[in-house]
């Protein structure tokens, strides 16, 4: 799945957001023990991990940021032609501006949240359009995220009702299939076979997954570095 994704720079009209996923503490064995966890959101409640956050990071060592950018069509009802994803510690400015530099082409329309680690865009040559989520799905213009929004939707579920689990070390791969999903999903099943198939010969044998039953195994996570 990974090798049919379409690498061509993005243009046009994108969306970017991120998304937390893994690094919710796992439930203990009574209540007692889960009265520090009734603040989490019941959607991460089921992304149980072992390992425990510390007093100097507030956060759980395996918590990660998704980041997605998905190209519009550029008309309303056909959503979106391609979606990158990459995995990341944080979303920050340098993460952020970095996707951009290599994923999206200049003068190309950036649509986003008014996080801050994004207000260099315009800056960076191009235009940049947000989304007040704290009070509308859609500004006044039109301006929204629902492809990107539509991208974590299926990430969520899955993560919760098929996986049930997502380590940092694989998540690359689980966001690259869902992205794929996302991007074949108005393909008849002949076609996404087909595309499956031509992506099987292109990829090859793979390091990572190649005798993956007799121990050989990615020894680390695939973390987006470019800055």
């Amino acid at each position: 799945m990974a090798s049919t994704i379409d690498d061509l720079p993005h243009s046009g009209v994108v969306e970017i957001d991120g998304g937390h996923f893994s690094g919710v503490p796992r439930k203990g064995r009574t209540k007692a023990d889960n009265s520090d966890k009734k603040d989490i959101p019941k959607k991460y409640q089921q992304h149980r991990t072992k390992e425990k956050a510390s007093e100097s990071n507030p956060f759980h060592p395996n918590r990660r940021i998704i980041m997605v950018l998905r190209e519009s069509f550029g008309k309303k009802g056909l959503g979106a032609s391609k979606t990158v994803v990459a995995v990341c510690n944080s979303e920050n400015s340098a993460n952020i501006e970095g996707l951009v530099k290599k994923y999206v082409e200049k003068q190309s329309t950036i649509r986003s949240d008014e996080l801050s680690a994004y207000g260099n865009l315009k800056l960076m040559g191009y235009v940049h359009e947000t989304v007040n989520h704290s009070e509308e799905f859609s500004n006044p213009k039109g301006f929204n995220q629902n492809q990107a929004e539509s991208y974590f939707s299926r990430m969520r579920r899955a993560a919760i009702g098929i996986y049930h689990r997502i380590t940092p070390k694989y998540m690359l791969d689980y966001a690259m299939e869902m992205a794929w999903r996302e991007d074949i999903r108005r393909t008849d099943t002949r076609g996404q076979i087909t595309q499956l198939v031509h992506g099987i010969f292109k990829a090859g044998v793979s390091a990572d997954w190649c005798n993956y039953c007799r121990g050989n195994k990615r020894q680390a996570e695939l973390l987006f570095t470019e800055c």
